[in-house]
């Protein structure tokens, strides 16, 4: 068998390197029987490595051009190249070529295949790890000696006892994918590629090691593999379709979700990840029909009654979704996602010792859920039981939605003497948390530490830097000075061993600009009660809905006599002060509110704040401010239950729910007191 041999490229090229071998490490081929072997490799540099570690023909002396080489090859049976232009050259002529090509190829070479839809003749020899040839020369070896074996095998023989070594390799690796060993899946599965391109659970297999790997762009094209040698495998369009939407690619994964459906309409863990993908689109209605679909055809389905569940208690139906989970639960006691869920739907519906049962139940079964021990944590918080409430609260930074922990050079405080030390505390959530925490810093400096501030932005940095304690307010991104330390704001009330008979409410900890309040105090002149009006936080915070009301709600208030109202609402929900309710009159600040100083200022020159639970009634709580705020049905953990007041802010009065989503009520309710502030006569009489 004559065999040419072709291992280095001109060494101009700029991927020469990657793609040339040295001639030495050809050599094992020399030990196959019956093969004669001729070099075709031009360039003196290349030439040099002759004669070689083994007898080699040389016959460049007979190349002028690539005529003389297009003549040669023909009389050869096999040319065994690396990617030069011979491969092209006796690939268009028909010549048998077998290309050596690195892990990462030219991209005229495709992946994964050993074949070439450019050159029938052509057959591919790829590495499997990067600048590792002598894996790739040993697979040459043994491909060449069966190429050179006795003619009586018959090519039939030959490709039969190749897919049958392919389907042991394939089998090897679904036992190693089993025992958890996916790396080396992946090259088992490879292997049964390479023997056998045509293998389809070979490709599919290959895929789901590699998407357990989180290699997941790699595992989208094993499935496009897989499905190219069988379109009517649903399985293949499903796993597909979980790469794409890992990969972002939500249109795509719909699509492939659709073809699994047609080929399999009973296929429920399809049409589940479909109810998801609708879900994560924020198609609710969508995603809901999918869940139920599941349902209709199997109510023993159990992802799909907690995923309809979850769905349902987006839209605020959470009677609808505390059924899901029972049902759920009805099937399977111990199934945690619906019962850390049935949790969560009670903690909204204001059931606080419902929610903290099914959390501990949670953690009975598994102690490692960190999302039923953040859970937990609020629940503990919202009922005062504040030394487990703390503790718990700091898995914030590990649970499955985390909140980023920032990271610093300098340690963590974990408590201690702060004597002569210098302490970062940073932001981490939203200007309210910043504004309730941030009077732990009077504490720190008390206790011999100069404490820095680090702010989200520079709108709340210069009410920041009033507060007693604060020897320095940064802006995040700002860079930082020394510092022997650092701690979250929201992890000092447990560093600080806070309970509910100790909180820090010496108030007034926050002081407006002397400057601002005489530039906004013309707008807030006269006898008759000023009342400030907040309706809305922002839309991007993940309650939003429950807490945030619109001003026409406010409507109640024009039946209150000798009292002016001032929009302070900025941002989101602000183009409602346009049009306030009927009978209220009403003057629009926000518009020219640029910061959080701006709020302050105004709020000083204000008899009352009237607020749903946002930055500025944590604001007006600090300053001193009375503040009524209005709170839903499973409010925030921070004002606790069933109270009218707040330890965390004397001046400060709680106006809920009584029921789910009724803020009528709540307003009348609202009035009803205000009224009482403007008694006859028209006197102010300001009080909270």
């Amino acid at each position: 068998m004559k065999v040419a041999l072709v291992w280095r490229g001109n060494p101009a090229h700029g991927n020469d390197a990657n793609r040339s071998i040295p001639l030495a490490k050809l050599a094992p081929l020399a030990e196959v029987p019956g093969v004669s072997f001729y070099s075709l490799q031009v360039g003196e540099a290349a030439r040099a490595e002759l004669p070689g570690p083994f007898p080699i023909v040389d016959l460049a002396p007979h190349i002028e051009d690539f005529a003389d080489t297009a003549a040669l090859a023909g009389e050869l049976d096999l040319v065994v190249c690396v990617d030069t232009s011979v491969a092209h050259l006796c690939g268009a002529l028909g010549v048998p070529v077998w290309l050596l090509v690195p892990l990462v190829p030219d991209w005229r070479w495709g992946l994964y295949r050993d074949d070439s839809p450019w050159y029938p003749t052509l057959r591919l020899f790829r590495q499997r790890q990067a600048g590792e040839w002598e894996e790739v020369v040993a697979r040459v070896k043994e491909a060449l000696a069966r190429e050179a074996s006795p003619a009586s095998v018959s090519p039939q023989a030959l490709h039969a006892d190749a897919r049958g070594e392919a389907e042991i390799w394939n089998n090897r690796g679904c036992a190693e994918a089993a025992a958890g060993r996916h790396l080396e899946a992946v090259e088992s599965y490879r292997e049964a590629i390479a023997l056998a391109p045509d293998l389809m659970p070979a490709h599919y297999n290959l895929g789901n090691s590699l998407y357990a790997l989180g290699r997941i762009a790699e595992a989208a094209e094993s499935y496009r593999w897989a499905l190219a040698l069988d379109p009517a495998l649903p399985q293949g369009w499903h796993n597909l379709s979980l790469a794409l939407k890992a990969q972002g690619a939500l249109d795509e994964a719909l699509h492939a979700l659709r073809r699994a459906l047609r080929i399999a309409p009973d296929y429920l863990e399809a049409r589940h990840t479909q109810g998801e993908l609708h879900h994560e689109r924020g198609e609710l209605d969508e995603a809901q029909a999918c869940f139920r679909e599941n349902l209709s055809r199997d109510p023993g389905y159990l992802p799909s009654w907690n995923a309809l569940g979850i769905s349902l208690q987006l839209q605020g139906l959470l009677e609808e979704a505390v059924d899901c989970y029972q049902k759920a639960l009805a099937l399977k006691p111990d199934y945690l996602h619906a019962l850390n869920n049935l949790g969560t739907a009670s903690r909204s519906l204001g059931l606080l010792e419902q929610a903290k049962a099914c959390y501990l139940r949670v953690l009975e079964i598994d102690e490692g859920y960190a999302d039923a021990r953040w859970n937990l944590a609020l629940v503990q918080l919202q009922l005062g039981e504040y030394r487990e409430g703390w503790q718990g609260y700091e898995c914030r930074f590990s649970n499955v939605d985390p909140i980023p922990r920032l990271e610093f050079p300098r340690p963590l405080w974990a408590g201690g003497s702060l004597e002569g030390r210098t302490i970062l505390l940073t932001s981490e959530q939203g200007f309210g948390d910043t504004f309730q925490f941030v009077r732990y810093a009077k504490l720190l400096a008390q206790g011999g530490a100069t404490v820095l501030v680090q702010a989200q932005s520079e709108a709340i940095a210069p009410v920041i830097a009033t507060v007693p304690g604060v020897a320095r307010v940064l802006v995040r991104g700002e860079p930082l000075p020394e510092f022997d330390c650092h701690a979250p704001l929201m992890s000092l009330p447990y560093l600080c061993g806070t309970e509910l008979a100790c909180i820090p409410a010496e108030i007034p900890y926050l002081f407006a600009d002397p400057a601002l309040v005489k530039k906004w105090s013309p707008l807030l002149s006269g006898e008759r009660l000023r009342v400030g009006l907040v309706w809305a936080g922002r839309k991007s915070y993940k309650d939003d809905l429950k807490r945030s009301l619109s001003l026409p709600l406010f409507e109640p208030l024009s039946k209150v006599a000798g009292a002016d109202f001032f929009a302070l609402q900025v941002g989101d929900g602000a183009e409602q002060a346009a049009i306030p309710p009927p009978g209220v009159k009403l003057t629009d600040l926000g518009c020219n509110i640029r910061n959080f100083a701006d709020t302050a200022a105004v709020l000083t020159r204000l008899d009352l704040v009237i607020t749903a639970d946002t930055a500025v009634a944590h604001l007006a709580g600090g300053l001193g401010v009375p503040a009524w705020v209005l709170l839903p049905v499973g409010c925030d953990w921070r004002w606790l239950a069933e109270r009218e007041d707040s330890p965390w802010y004397p001046g400060a009065r709680l106006f809920r729910q009584t029921r789910r989503g009724d803020w009528n009520e709540v307003l009348q309710r609202v009035a009803d007191c205000l009224a009482t502030m403007v008694p006859k006569g028209g006197q102010r009489n300001r009080e909270s």
